[in-house]
């Protein structure tokens, strides 16, 4: 396709309206202004319940699953969030869980050179009663050495979090308690924790159209690139692969 559409002058590029959801542009914003200091693992995750999947959905010969629906996004959001990074080795796990044919559950985890470990998850069979929670929708979660981010659901709540002060023994002395020494889980004492409110953003799938408009008219770039697309694809593959052998393999 690339070379035909060279040859012929026609432009080309690919239809990755996700960039532009607001809960990744969100979680973007925070690690493009280096918020949460230095990340070191970040989680994009998207859970529906009884299996739901529908016409083409379900059948392989028709590009069916969701690897191939909603993983193509959720794989080219963490790429696209940091794309000077290089992924060391991926591990995945994908599986039929109540869907005869397709895969309807995956879990990816990504290591980058830049020493952020990315996991992406999907399951149509997660079930939970977290409705005030918005379960059945878009999680992000990402945490660095200055606090955590999370954003939840479409229209998302959102904030992040940070610590008032260290724990007073991190410097390697002993705290005993009733239960004996140490307690490294357990409810925050008040005023430990502490939020801020996360970048203000506004987007909309309307914009990919605006760029290709613009884009097609020799005005700016399109927005997606052709090697960003093939890098997601070939990412793609590799998931399939440490499947298959399940263990992870190396990548870039």
């Amino acid at each position: 396709m690339v070379k035909v559409t060279g040859e012929c002058g026609v432009k080309f590029t690919v239809h990755h309206q996700r960039r532009y959801d607001r809960d990744f542009r969100i979680m973007k914003e925070i690690y493009d202004q280096k918020t949460l200091g230095d990340v070191y693992m970040l989680k994009n995750s998207l859970y529906g319940f009884n299996g739901n999947m529908h016409d083409w959905h379900v059948y392989i010969s028709e590009g069916g699953g969701m690897l191939y629906d909603w993983g193509v996004h959720l794989i080219d959001q963490v790429l696209w969030m940091m794309p000077e990074a290089k992924i060391t080795s991926v591990f995945a796990d994908v599986r039929n869980i109540i869907n005869f044919e397709v895969d309807d559950y995956f879990k990816i985890l990504l290591r980058f050179d830049n020493g952020v470990t990315a996991e992406i998850e999907l399951g149509t069979y997660m079930l939970a009663d977290k409705d005030q929670d918005k379960w059945f929708e878009r999680h992000w979660i990402m945490s660095g050495n200055k606090g955590t981010a999370y954003v939840d659901g479409f229209d998302p709540e959102r904030k992040i979090v940070r610590t008032s002060k260290l724990l007073t023994n991190v410097t390697g002395s002993r705290t005993m308690t009733a239960a004996g020494p140490t307690r490294s889980f357990g409810p925050p004492s008040p005023g430990t924790l502490i939020t801020e409110d996360v970048p203000a953003v506004s987007t909309s799938h309307s914009n990919y159209f605006e760029n290709y408009v613009r884009a097609y008219n020799g005005e700016e770039d399109f927005l997606v690139k052709i090697p960003e697309t093939r890098r997601v694809l070939a990412l793609m593959d590799a998931v399939r692969e440490s499947a298959r052998a399940g263990k992870s393999i190396d990548f870039e």
